[in-house]
């Protein structure tokens, strides 16, 4: 049977469109550890589950430039979780090259364009980067894990995060939790366990295991990896487990500085967080609106008909009450379909920052983004209208607005240059983007 597999490009599209922008958000949140040379295996690892699975959805539609360009990233990507999360700067741009290169082609399939061939020279400086021996892990030693059966389940990144967070003056924890169908009437399961821990403190990794010789009652349980400054007694009951279950990992090491729980504000990339949201295609809300207007239509024939009534002589009082209700629903409904087709600025502005950043390696000089004012909305098409016309400033503030590092450094400037992106909403229907460069 021959599968026309152009019925799925919308799907896909829209699946993808969703990966990437995820990546994009963890691809800024590791800049900064990686100008610092710290490890950043949570951002890493979930940056790779979501490239695979990227390449997975284009194999299935054919999109074959993208399945080569995101295997080649799968590769680099295991080599720098395998090396405990520590990415160099050349290797961190070649990822952020590499999803643009997916990006750009994802855009040519929306578009009915051809689709560009993956890039020669991007796949060689991948090929070249994934051979290189990966940086030496701080927790090669695989004792360091004071748990067998935790430690054999624990990747070099995992455990690089636990001795991060021990240094900084964290407890690494094990604590297992055990459903059962008491918790579950209680509405206790390790998605809600998941949550509460989350909350005081940073989840590793879950590992669901099952014990040699357990009674049948007890032939599951979740042992949950965590960073947290809070006692056992505090983690034992988010997990709702025994004081017992809570278990020391790392021993926390010579004159490391005293636990700071501002030092736990890090998302749970263990679960998804879009929270309660769907999927809808642009075509169904405009056909959605098509058959808005059609109801305008015969609700105006509707009332021509009940003035034609009351001209007659007829009592139209309670058509004319039923016709009063019927315009304002139209209304009402008109808006609710017109916010359905609503995005939030951010899914503009988010895209920003590793854009300025390729565009100061391209012009070698040193530059900071600032983005503020995400949460505005705006119709789908008029966003995809603004992105263009924001690449284009910010590429003329990168090009002519700012100087060289070394020109500014003259002129008693910082080294780096700033360029500030705001959005705005008046509440009246508008929306007003800022850029703004100190060059």
């Amino acid at each position: 049977m021959k599968v026309d597999l152009r019925e799925f490009k919308a799907a896909y599209l829209a699946e993808v469109d969703e990966h990437l922008g995820v990546v994009r958000q963890r691809l800024v949140a590791m800049d900064a550890s990686v100008r610092a040379g710290r490890p950043c295996g949570r951002e890493l690892r979930e940056v790779l589950r979501l490239v695979h699975t990227v390449k997975g959805l284009s194999a299935m539609v054919g999109v074959e430039p993208v399945v080569t360009i995101t295997h080649r990233l799968e590769t680099l990507l295991r080599d720098a979780e395998r090396g405990g999360g520590k990415l160099p700067a050349r290797a961190f741009d070649a990822i952020v090259d590499g999803i643009a290169a997916v990006g750009s082609r994802v855009h040519a399939v929306a578009a009915e364009k051809p689709i560009a061939e993956a890039p020669a020279a991007l796949l060689a400086e991948l090929d070249a980067l994934a051979t290189e021996a990966p940086e030496p892990s701080a927790t090669d030693d695989a004792s360091v894990v004071a748990d067998a059966e935790i430690e054999e389940r624990l990747s070099p990144s995992e455990r690089e995060q636990l001795v991060v967070g021990v240094m900084a003056g964290l407890r690494a924890l094990r604590v297992d939790f055990v459903p059962s169908k008491a918790k579950a009437d209680l509405g206790l399961s390790i998605t809600t366990i998941r949550e509460r821990v989350s909350a005081i403190g940073e989840i590793v990794k879950v590992v669901p295991l099952s014990p040699k010789g357990a009674p049948r009652d007890r032939s599951l349980l979740f042992a949950l990896v965590v960073l947290t400054a809070r006692d056992d007694a505090a983690v034992a009951e988010a997990a709702s487990s025994a004081p017992d279950e809570v278990r020391e990992l790392l021993a926390a090491r010579p004159g490391a500085p005293e636990p700071r729980l501002e030092a736990l504000d890090v998302p749970d990339l263990n679960h998804d967080d879009h929270g309660d949201s769907l999927r809808v295609e642009v075509s169904r809300v405009d056909a959605a609106l098509d058959i808005l207007s059609s109801l305008v239509v015969t609700r105006s024939r509707l009332a021509r008909a009940a003035v034609a009534l009351a001209a007659a002589g007829v009592n139209t009082r309670e058509l004319d009450s039923i016709l009063t209700d019927h315009a304002r629903q139209v209304r009402d409904l008109r808006g609710a379909i017109l916010r359905v087709r609503m995005v939030p600025m951010s899914a503009v502005l988010d895209r920003l920052p590793l854009l300025v950043r390729s565009l100061g390696r391209t012009t070698g000089k040193e530059v900071r983004l600032q983005v503020s004012g995400g949460s505005a909305e705006l119709d789908k098409t008029v966003a995809e209208r603004i992105f263009p016309a924001l690449v284009h400033l910010l590429r003329n503030a990168v090009d002519h607005g700012i100087e060289t590092t070394a020109e500014r450094l003259a002129e008693g400037k910082p080294p780096a240059a700033a360029i500030s992106v705001t959005c705005e909403s008046d509440g009246n229907r508008s929306v007003e983007v800022r850029v703004r460069d100190d060059g």
